[in-house]
């Protein structure tokens, strides 16, 4: 059922959905600015942090050119109906309880949603995938600091002992000989295994999947495989970085510790996507479903 303002323009609808967003971005921005009481500390606040979302922003924002023409088409189809007008509220409704970037882009979608109808379809992989990038790794931090750290740490253990690399690693605690006969502490937290570059792998996979599709089943082991491949990306990082530290002591233990993941998840990934595109080269002619409007 179409609402009495259903034939709204496509071009107003635009207008009020660009609208909507200034009046997002400024009463999230209150919101946050109020809580932290200091204009600096909010201007740190959303500048700080993790490269992984700007980055699935980014790949999100060029999918979606990439499917312009097709998008614009679909937001003029049947103008505002009820189900997408009552999904959009909720969406809003359950946005405001999210962190400030999250809260932004969830409640944009409602709108859009709400706005334009089934087009909303077209852009569900970036929202999923931003969604992905950073709900994933604060769900790590809040409910699996402890669990997630142990699927890391158990294989270095095991590999430390088999390289013939000092160190003793109990529960969440390591041990390391460093140069000079010294010691380090360390303590292992669920960040250091890596919920972020998994995280970010979960969002690029999305977005390839929804720009190069490939039939569901050999999706799923594709996807079995990466993140198998991602896991083990960073039991490689983790213990590269102790083997480090054994080597040329805690310095360069702390160098490597924040640079290492630069260089070890875009090399993973590149050979990633090749496997992926080969797969969807030769599948290609099996698809049989397209995410969108068609």
């Amino acid at each position: 059922m179409q609402l009495g303002w259903a034939g709204t323009s496509r071009r107003s609808r635009v207008a009020g959905f660009l609208a909507a967003g200034v009046i997002l971005l400024a009463f999230h921005s209150a919101a946050l600015l109020y809580k932290l009481q200091e204009p600096l500390v909010l201007a740190a606040y959303v500048l700080n942090g993790h490269m992984s979302p700007w980055i699935v922003g980014g790949l999100a924002s060029a999918l979606m050119w990439s499917k312009k023409d097709e998008l614009w088409n679909g937001m003029a189809h049947n103008g505002i109906t009820w189900p997408y007008a009552g999904v959009g509220v909720v969406i809003i409704g359950i946005s405001t309880l999210l962190p400030f970037y999250a809260a932004i882009i969830l409640g944009m979608f409602g709108v859009f949603c709400m706005l334009f109808g089934r087009a909303a379809v077209m852009i569900m992989p970036g929202i999923l995938a931003y969604a992905v990038v950073l709900l994933y790794p604060a769900m790590v931090d809040t409910y699996a600091q402890v669990g997630y750290a142990d699927t890391v740490l158990g294989p270095v253990a095991w590999m430390v002992q088999l390289l013939g690399v000092p160190a003793g690693i109990s529960g969440t605690s390591v041990s390391l000989a460093l140069p000079g006969s010294q010691e380090l502490r360390l303590g292992v937290v669920a960040d250091c295994a890596g919920p972020t570059s998994m995280a970010l792998f979960l969002s690029i996979f999305i977005l390839m999947f929804a720009h190069r599709q490939i039939p569901w089943r050999t999706g799923l082991m594709v996807l079995l495989v990466g993140v198998t491949g991602t896991w083990l990306q960073n039991v490689v990082r983790v213990l590269s970085v102790l083997v480090v530290g054994n080597r040329f002591g805690e310095d360069a233990l702390w160098s490597a510790h924040e640079y290492l993941s630069y260089i070890v998840f875009p090399g993973w990934y590149l050979v990633f996507t090749m496997f992926y595109v080969s797969v969807a080269n030769k599948t290609q002619t099996d698809v049989s479903y397209k995410l969108s409007l068609v």
